[in-house]
């Protein structure tokens, strides 16, 4: 009897819970889309200021949300993103995309993508709320530890820059008079911003709002703690499509100190390829991997330089037939150069000769076939996943800049190497 009167109350107990477990709707498939996440959140040196992007978890318009901590205030900003507050807390440099839908919409069309809408960059005051928006913003950085200013790229404009000059068209003319015929058009074509020849770099001063514009720059780095930027150029061309410093007349890396007022300094002057552009925290050094041959070898005869305050140019120190290298070997051009924080090494990699493909073959007698076995490390799945991974991996070197000795540090018997953020240690 007593077993029979608690099973009763049991179940009186169950029943509301699955009467009510029975009402609450089912996750569907269309529920995730309305699901938002947080993400890159911000916060200003000075603690008055954070930032944070609710994005969508499958796709859609991000929207950047920016608050003050002191007021409360809360500031928001559609399809923002990549928020990144400069280092004296009184701007705030952020990426507009176009709308998801607008793109899609586009791309359905088979709309190329250089006639796709860019992305715009936004400088927030925070002092003000003023908001001022850039287009075409290709990348943008902003110093960690030193303030003042901004840098960033723009490419080509989209369809707005393709369109036909009105003022190229010539108006009726009411009284008929004669003109002069027109002058030739120069047969010389404009130089084109690509990933070859480099896009414009804009050196912005955000004190003043002097703007500095680099033509063609294919990569560029700046100092940690110091106001001094390393870039290379592929140089202006016959005719310049816009107006840029005259002073990075020739293909080269060049090295700018952002607080003189002197002029840049050329570091290497002539036509190549050049990589990995890397400066000391204070801009004393600098380091870049550099590829000057003209015969187009499908394996890149890379050379490393490196400059030091008091020299007149960049020093070659090393390259693919360093005695360094184990035979065949050559140096990486997918490693990030990194200087030691007391200045005293410079770190870099190497790498085996690539396997290329045989071009004498036609598509058809190309065997492409997968082989693994169940005795490898790694699943095959794991393979195919790090393949790309795989083929740019590199092997560390440390180079003792005072007495000039190059260490390996590690190689294929040992692939993974982690060292001290600051990398002072004597290797």
């Amino acid at each position: 009897m007593k077993y029979l009167s608690a099973l009763v109350a049991l179940a009186t107990m169950l029943l509301p819970g699955r009467a009510f477990s029975q009402q609450k709707k089912p996750i569907e498939h269309d529920d995730v889309s309305r699901w938002k996440s947080i993400e890159q959140p911000r916060i200003s040196d000075d603690g008055n200021w954070i930032a944070w992007t609710q994005a969508p978890v499958t796709e859609g318009d991000p929207v950047l949300y920016v608050r003050e901590a002191s007021t409360g205030k809360t500031q928001v900003f559609p399809r923002a993103a990549n928020a990144v507050f400069t280092e004296d807390a009184r701007s705030l440099v952020f990426r507009i995309n176009p709308p998801f839908d607008t793109i899609k919409a586009m791309r359905r069309r088979k709309v190329k993508d250089e006639q796709l809408p860019k992305d715009s960059l936004a400088v927030l005051t925070l002092s003000t709320g003023a908001l001022k928006k850039m287009p075409n913003l290709k990348s943008f950085t902003v110093p960690e530890k030193w303030s003042g200013w901004l840098f960033y790229q723009i490419e080509p404009g989209g369809p707005e820059a393709m369109k036909k000059d009105s003022s190229e068209t010539a108006s009726p003319d009411s009284t008929k008079a004669k003109t002069p015929p027109a002058k030739k058009k120069s047969t010389k074509k404009a130089k084109k911003e690509n990933k070859e020849n480099g896009y414009r770099l804009v050196i912005c001063n955000m004190g003043n709002g002097v703007m500095d514009t680099i033509a063609f720059v294919e990569e560029y780095a700046i100092a940690e703690k110091m106001g001094r930027l390393l870039l290379s150029t592929t140089g202006p061309g016959d005719t310049l499509p816009f107006a840029a410093d005259t002073f990075f007349d020739k293909a080269g890396v060049y090295l700018v100190d952002l607080e003189a007022a002197g002029k840049p300094r050329p570091l290497f002057r002539g036509k190549g390829h050049f990589q990995q552009l890397s400066l000391n925290q204070t801009g004393t050094q600098a380091a870049f991997l550099a590829d000057t041959d003209t015969t187009k070898a499908r394996v890149k005869p890379w050379q490393l330089l490196h400059w030091a305050a008091g020299q007149d140019s960049a020093q070659n120190i090393a390259g693919n037939q360093s005695d360094f290298l184990p035979a065949g070997w050559g140096l990486s051009e997918h490693e990030r150069l990194r200087f030691s924080d007391d200045d005293t090494k410079l770190y870099f990699g190497m790498a085996p000769p690539p396997v290329l493909n045989d071009t004498t073959l036609l598509p058809e007698e190309i065997v492409n076939v997968e082989v693994w076995a169940w005795t490898d490390n790694r699943l095959y799945t794991q393979q195919e996943a790090r393949l790309e991974q795989e083929k740019k991996r590199a092997y560390a070197v440390v180079w003792h800049i005072r007495n000039g000795h190059f260490v390996p540090l590690n190689g294929p018997e040992w692939p993974e190497l982690r060292m001290q953020d600051s990398r002072n240690a004597n290797l």
